[in-house]
């Protein structure tokens, strides 16, 4: 809750420390500033901007009674099952780390 408190004081000022950080994790510019209000993040925008992908699995080809699936794979824009949560969170809670390391 301190931190909360001294980035509120100059947000752009934090904004701009924490981008230009050693190490700093990517992440969206607008869920930064989520971040740093200590607002709620949005799990859509945080997988959108990584690098999840998914297959559509629409081409099918059988040899020898063998059926292959493939499809072209597409980035993934919302949070959709479980391994997609899963990323996000994970992505969220390095980059919550990141700005709040206590």
């Amino acid at each position: 809750m301190d931190l909360l408190r001294i980035y509120a004081k100059d947000l752009k000022f934090t904004k701009s420390s924490i981008l230009t950080s050693a190490n700093v994790p990517q992440f969206s510019n607008s869920e930064w500033s989520n971040i740093i209000t200590g607002a709620m993040v949005n799990l859509d925008h945080i997988i959108s901007g990584s690098f999840a992908v998914s297959s559509d699995n629409q081409d099918i080809e059988v040899i020898r009674a063998i059926q292959f699936k493939f499809g072209v794979a597409r980035a993934v824009k919302q949070v959709k099952t479980s391994g997609d949560w899963f990323i996000a969170w994970g992505l969220y809670m390095k980059v919550a780390l990141f700005a709040f390391p206590h």
